[in-house]
């Protein structure tokens, strides 16, 4: 890589994007967009270990997930239509 975009500028600017796109607008943690392993696992009534665990095991479908700097969150909007279905 050259100078200009070095892995280390690469990550931080990652980690910046993900903060705005997973940032509470406001209204409460239900309202983001982005939901972390931590903040399904909250929204779900699971631990995040339960969360990994449904993730790895395909329970949670792929096309629920984004992942971003070496972190994976789920879309919230995706991760109620999943939801329903299960119902």
């Amino acid at each position: 890589m050259s100078d200009l975009f070095s892995r280390e500028f690469i990550s931080a600017l990652a980690k910046q994007l993900v903060a705005e796109m997973s940032q509470n607008t406001g209204l409460g943690s239900a309202d983001k967009k982005l939901l972390s392993i931590k903040d399904a696992g909250g929204y779900l009534g699971r631990s995040s270990n339960t969360i990994r665990n449904m993730i790895a095991s395909g329970e949670i479908p792929p096309h629920v997930l984004r992942h971003f700097s070496n972190r994976t969150f789920l879309l919230k909007s995706e991760l109620d239509k999943w939801i329903e279905a299960q119902q």
